[in-house]
């Protein structure tokens, strides 16, 4: 299945654009998403993400809205969503980017998981605190990554400030 590559452009008629908005629940707040309220399909991480059917094959359903408002086909870019909504399909909450703009969108709101909130995480931010107490008293980076079972890079990149910055 192709989700990201859109169909022909000059395919895309007035029974499509039907089809699409059929399955958009128009919310008239202001600023309300538009809610998908169709068939979807799990991407890459597991988080549903709205599909339409053309020609026999599913299509990102914001990908295709995205290029009837704008006229502009997406490619390589992702279609994001400023208001985080996966589900959404207003157009005015989407806007093109790469993969770094994506990355930095989920750091500046938030959703990277750091820390003690990460799932591969081993530290706590009690042992990073100890840890930098630890070496500044002379407790070699070694003996502190002996000590909490972790490799010596690990504390040397505390030590840095290179990670756990936020503790």
């Amino acid at each position: 299945m192709n989700y990201l590559i859109l169909p022909e452009p000059m395919l895309i008629d007035y029974d499509f654009h039907c089809r699409l908005y059929d399955k958009i629940a128009i919310n008239n707040l202001p600023g309300a998403c538009h809610l998908w309220i169709a068939s979807t399909r799990p991407d890459a991480y597991g988080t549903e993400r709205p599909v339409i059917k053309y020609k026999m094959i599913n299509y990102y359903a914001v990908r295709v809205l995205y290029f009837i408002t704008y006229k502009v086909d997406p490619r390589s870019l992702l279609v994001m969503h400023t208001c985080d909504n996966p589900m959404c399909m207003t157009p005015k909450h989407l806007r093109l980017g790469d993969h770094q703009d994506n990355a930095n969108d989920k750091v500046d709101k938030g959703r990277q998981y750091m820390g003690e909130r990460h799932d591969r995480a081993i530290l706590t931010e009690d042992n990073v605190i100890s840890i930098r107490l630890l070496v500044s008293e002379g407790v070699s980076q070694a003996e502190c990554a002996r000590i909490y079972g972790v490799h010596p890079n690990t504390i040397n990149e505390i030590i840095r400030g290179k990670n756990w910055k936020q503790v």
